[in-house]
This record gives structure tokens, C-alpha cells and sequence, in this order.
């Protein structure tokens, strides 16, 4: 069949066909491949091999591409929608210019009068931030004493902020003033971004406004704010508009820094960032313009730094978020099904005019094509509404902007219909999570108001206790949770281990007390621990003095019940999913607290508890 002669319609039977595959290779046959662990994760323990699902999208996103390939008058409208999209920045207008302000005041305010509302510091995704931030007050590194599975820029900044006062800004305050600049430099680059796209301004405008509320979240957690889905994309499009200048130096010094300030900010930002420059750069050589593409060397020099900075293991945190830790199955939802709709409607399209264009535009759309393709695989591991949402967020901008640029078709229309639900459904699943944290939070704010007196004055009796230790440490938070006198029985013993994690107002006073145990102790939000990892931690804590455990992770010594924990799941991922999900245990789960405490059940015994805790003491030998 000569594919150049035949009807322009006919290309349809090849997308109509790939369905049913892409069905196939994506939701159904992930069940049916072996899946490696133990590892905490609920792929794992139903069985489902998200690289495998990744790995068939890319296959469909090909498969795609070629049958576009294959049609010149498809590969013309590919170019011609790639030349009628992107442009060089154009001037800001007046009313993009209020658009990005009023956006970023919107952002800070919300996110300000929320952290200025709740009553402590411990508060959703930011335990895990200012935990480990008191982690480094008290001199610890992380990576190195301490784990952590993101850049070091998002504890650098908060730490610098307060080195760099002395202490006049809490390290709690430091903390949110660096998440409200992360916000304040997303919008400014989704502003930029937006200024690349030969849209109208109103598009323009309403483009920006769909990416501030898209990335607005009030988990306060900086690793969810714009700059971090922003920055991949920001970058290409700044390099691009930098090699038109033909300023070979200059190029260079972007490839060898853009790409490192992005692995500054996580891993995955960072290595999407770099693949993405060495591609396009290296691109430039079919334009026969060999001195651009010797600047791809430039983005070695960012990997080689980061590894003489962070560790080649730094790296492998990748795996966490594409086919390891915390993954969920992916399956054929409405959301989900309209991502993968998008993206095989823009992708192929972008990867077209890349490779049969000419000029400095097909450099830019390979990069492109990488900088927006690459999050797909983090999308499929983690694929609740909110992590879809955010990392995809690049292809659900570019898709809309392809759009408003071109005239109304069903096609487009079913395009905005699938941004628009995906949209949606994560508001819903922000509702669904954050419900119960959120009026948590509010009842203690009543609790805190209604019984200010009582608790100040008991706050004040163990502060004015704790100074009395010659092991005080004087660390200062601006959000400080009430210590309540029966804390000080805390105080008989000389460390205590933490592994489960506890409350805020505990955790901050062993470590105030100096009574915290640092070569062992897992702040409150867990980590990215494998079984391995956790095997040389559980040694360490068999020989800690005294532990400090949750009363209810002793129900974890009783045989697991799996007919329990299917029922659990349920609701859990249905909340996750935002639609029923009732799924089969295939593994048995690798649950942390199960891990810890047969391990203390054999090296230590209870000898005295404290609220919801049990105190354990390491039997003499």
C-alpha cells in the first residue's frame, strides 16, 4: 500500500486502530509483567509495572509520530502548526502585566494566609521540608546524615535565609518566605512562556491565569509550587531564543547553567532539563551549525557538577518517582484517558516538525518535545489527579495554545473538554484529601483560641524547665505548638529514637532538650527508604537505648490480614482516584512500622508510656 497516494481522510483508520492497542499495552498488560520489590508502593501490591504502561504510551506516541511522518500533507500541517505557535518573546503588555501581578499576589496571599492561619509549622507536604530544616539547625547534612528525596536548593534557600538573618527569621518563617519566592519566580516564568506563544494576548492572559490556580496548593509544600513545572520549560524556550543570537559563549554558559540549577531543584527537573538542551543542541548540527551543538557539552559540565556537589546516588531518586517508591497504578479513568489523549494529539505533532524542519525551529521542538514528554513517566507513577496535573502541565499549556491559535474544530473541542477535566477532577481530589487535614486544622485553631491562657501558662512552665538543662538547645521557631507539663517526664532519659515519627510538639522538644536521637530518627513524614535501607537502619535501632513508638504500630506484630487491608485500600484509592477502586492484593505490602517493630520486639521491652506512646528499652544482655 503506497501510503503517499492514498486519500487524505485514510490516516484516520491508522488512529482508530492504534486504540484498541494503546488499551492494550497502557491498562492491560502492565497486570501481567512482574513487578520488582519489596518496595512501599501500591503498584506493587497490586501488581501493576508502571514502566511497562510508560513504556507502552512511547510506543503509541511513535507509532503516531510515524504515521504522521508518513503523510506529507499531515507533516505540513505539523510545521505549519509549529511555526504558527511559537514566537520570541513578545513585549508585555499592560494587561499582562497586571495579569502576572495580580497572579503572584493571588498565589502569596493564599498561601501566606493559610500558613499565617494554622496554628503549628507541621502542616501537610512542608513536614517534611522543616523537619529536616531542624534537622540541619542542629548540624546535619542532608544526603549525607539524614534522607532526603529532593534538590538541596528547596532546604539551601530556607537554611540560607536564616544563616544569612542570624536567626531573626525563624527557620520556620525562612521556610515559607523561600516557598512564596518559588511561587513568585513560577508565574514569572510561566509569564515568559506564555510570551513565546503566538496567541492572542487574551489567550496569553488566560493561559497564565489556568497555570497560577493549576499550581496553587495549599499543602505548603515548596516541592508543589509553579517553578518546579515551570522551570523545564522556561529553560528551553530561554535557550532557543538564545541561540538566535548566534553568541556562542553565551549559549554555552546557559547549557552549562540552566540545567544545573534545575537539578538544584529536584532530580527529575533537572535531568529533564538537561536532556532536553543536549538534544535540541545537538540537533543543530543537521543545520550545519556544529559550534551550537559543541555547547551540548555544556550540560556535561552541569551533570558533572552535581555529582562532585551531590552524589552520583543523587540520581537514583529518579527511580522514586518513574518505577519505585509510592507509584500507583495507572488506570483507564476519565482523567487519565484524556492526558493520554493530549498528548498523543500534541507530542507526535511537536516530534513531526522537529524532524523535517528546518532553521531554529526544529532544534526547538526536539527540546521541546523532551522537555514536555519526559514528565510523562512521573505522571504514570504517581498518577493521582494533582501529580497528573502538575506534571503534564507543560503539554496541557502548549496543547491549549495549538488550539486558540488555529479554527475551531471537534478535535479542539475535545481537547479543551479533556484540559478541562483533568482540571476538574484534581480540584475534587484536593477536596477529597485535604478535607479532614484542613478542619483539623481548624478545630486546634479553636482549641488554641479558646484555651490561649491555660496553655501559655503551661507552655511557659516547661520552657522555663528546659533552661534549666545544661543539654538546652535555644532553637527558636516562630509557630511554637504549646508544650503541656507532662512533656518534661521526657526529660529522665538521655536520648530518645523516633523511627515511626511523632507529633510536632514532641518531636521539637527532644530536639530543644537535646534528647534527640539523630543517628536514627525518621522525622514525622517518611522517606524514600528501601527494604535494604531499612535493614541497616533496623541494626542501628536494635542497639538505640530507648525508642519512642506509636501504640498502634504494635497491632502490626498480629499476621496481616489481607481481606483487611483490600478494604482500606479501597477507600484510600478511591480518594486517590477520585472513582471507586476495589483492586486485589498481589504482594504483601512492604509497610515500614511492620518492619520496625518486629525488629524492637526482639531487642527491647515496654517500660512506660506516654500518651499514645509506648517508651522501649533495649533488653540487657
Amino acid at each position: 500500500m503506497d501510503l503517499f497516494k492514498v486519500r487524505p481522510e485514510s490516516h484516520w483508520k491508522w488512529f482508530i486502530a492504534i486504540i484498541p492497542v494503546s488499551l492494550f499495552l497502557i491498562f492491560l498488560l502492565p497486570w501481567y509483567v512482574p513487578v520488582k520489590g519489596p518496595v512501599i508502593s501500591e503498584s506493587y501490591v497490586f501488581g501493576f509495572s508502571n514502566m511497562t504502561s510508560s513504556l507502552g504510551l512511547a510506543l503509541i506516541l511513535a507509532s503516531i509520530f510515524f504515521i504522521r511522518l508518513s503523510y506529507p500533507y499531515l507533516v505540513s500541517r505539523d510545521r505549519e502548526l509549529a511555526s504558527g505557535l511559537f514566537c520570541e518573546p513578545v513585549q508585555r503588555s499592560r494587561n499582562l502585566r497586571a495579569t502576572m501581578l495580580a497572579c503572584m499576589c493571588f498565589s502569596v496571599s493564599v498561601v501566606w494566609c493559610w500558613w499565617s492561619y494554622i496554628p503549628g509549622a507541621y502542616y501537610g507536604e512542608c513536614t517534611h521540608f522543616i523537619t529536616r530544616l531542624d534537622r540541619m539547625v542542629l548540624g546535619q547534612r542532608p544526603f549525607v546524615d539524614f534522607e532526603y528525596g529532593y534538590g538541596p536548593a528547596l532546604l539551601g534557600l530556607p537554611f540560607f535565609i536564616y544563616k544569612s538573618t542570624h536567626g531573626a527569621l525563624a527557620i520556620d518563617t525562612s521556610y515559607i518566605i523561600s516557598m512564596l519566592i518559588h511561587y513568585v519566580l513560577g508565574i514569572l516564568a510561566f509569564g515568559y512562556i506564555v510570551r513565546c506563544l503566538k496567541v492572542t494576548e487574551t489567550c496569553r492572559i488566560l493561559l497564565l491565569i489556568f497555570a497560577t490556580l493549576a499550581t496553587l496548593n495549599i499543602t505548603l509544600g515548596v516541592i508543589y509550587t509553579p517553578l518546579r513545572y515551570a522551570y523545564a520549560l522556561w529553560a528551553v524556550f530561554y535557550l532557543h531564543n538564545s541561540i538566535k543570537s548566534l553568541v556562542k559563549w553565551k549559549v554555552w554558559v546557559i547549557a552549562s547553567i540552566l540545567p544545573f540549577v534545575g537539578l538544584l531543584l529536584s532530580p527529575d527537573t533537572g535531568l529533564v532539563t538537561c536532556v532536553a538542551f543536549a538534544v535540541g543542541l545537538l540537533s543543530c548540527s543537521r543545520e550545519g551549525k556544529n559550534g551550537l551543538s559543541a555547547c551540548a557539552f555544556g550540560v556535561l559540565v552541569s551533570v558533572l557538577m552535581a555529582i562532585v556537589f551531590f552524589g552520583f546516588d543523587y540520581f537514583k531518586l529518579v527511580l522514586f518517582f518513574g518505577e519505585g517508591t509510592f507509584n500507583l497504578p495507572v488506570l483507564p479513568l476519565p482523567y487519565i484517558l484524556s492526558l493520554i489523549f493530549i498528548s498523543c494529539w500534541i507530542l507526535p505533532r511537536i516530534a513531526v516538525a522537529g524532524w523535517t524542519g528546518h532553521g531554529d525551529s526544529a532544534p526547538f521542538c526536539i527540546s521541546l518535545l523532551f522537555a514536555l514528554g519526559l514528565y510523562l513517566p512521573e505522571s504514570f507513577g504517581r498518577c493521582d489527579p494533582s501529580h497528573v496535573l502538575d506534571n503534564c502541565l507543560g503539554i496541557l499549556i502548549i496543547a491549549l495554545a495549538a488550539v486558540f491559535s488555529q479554527k475551531f474544530s471537534l478535535v479542539k473541542a475535545a481537547i479543551m473538554s479533556a484540559v478541562l477535566t483533568i482540571f476538574l477532577t484534581t480540584q475534587i481530589f484536593y477536596w477529597n484529601i485535604y478535607d479532614m487535614p484542613v478542619r483539623k486544622e481548624m478545630e486546634m485553631k479553636n482549641v488554641f483560641r479558646t484555651k490561649k491562657i491555660l496553655l501559655e501558662n503551661a507552655d511557659s512552665i516547661v520552657r522555663s524547665r528546659l533552661e534549666k538543662e545544661s543539654t538546652y538547645l535555644g532553637i527558636g521557631w516562630e509557630k511554637k505548638v504549646p508544650f503541656l507539663p507532662d512533656i518534661i517526664e521526657l526529660l529522665k532519659y538521655d536520648t530518645l529514637a523516633t523511627p515511626i515519627g511523632v507529633t510536632e510538639d514532641i518531636d521539637r522538644f527532644l530536639k530543644v532538650s537535646g534528647r534527640y536521637f539523630n543517628e536514627y530518627s525518621v522525622p514525622p513524614m517518611g522517606g524514600f527508604l528501601t527494604k535494604v535501607e531499612f535493614e541497616k537502619r533496623l541494626e542501628l535501632l536494635a542497639n538505640t537505648k530507648f525508642v519512642l513508638m506509636p501504640k498502634t504500630t504494635f497491632l502490626y506484630l498480629q499476621p496481616f490480614n489481607m481481606s483487611s487491608y483490600e478494604k482500606i485500600m479501597a477507600v484510600h484509592m478511591s480518594g486517590l482516584y477520585v472513582f471507586p477502586v476495589n483492586l486485589h492484593v498481589v504482594n504483601e505490602p512492604l509497610i515500614p512500622e511492620s518492619l520496625i517493630i518486629h525488629k524492637l520486639e526482639s531487642s527491647h521491652i515496654i517500660v512506660g508510656d506516654f500518651r499514645d506512646y509506648y517508651i522501649l528499652q533495649k533488653k540487657s544482655e
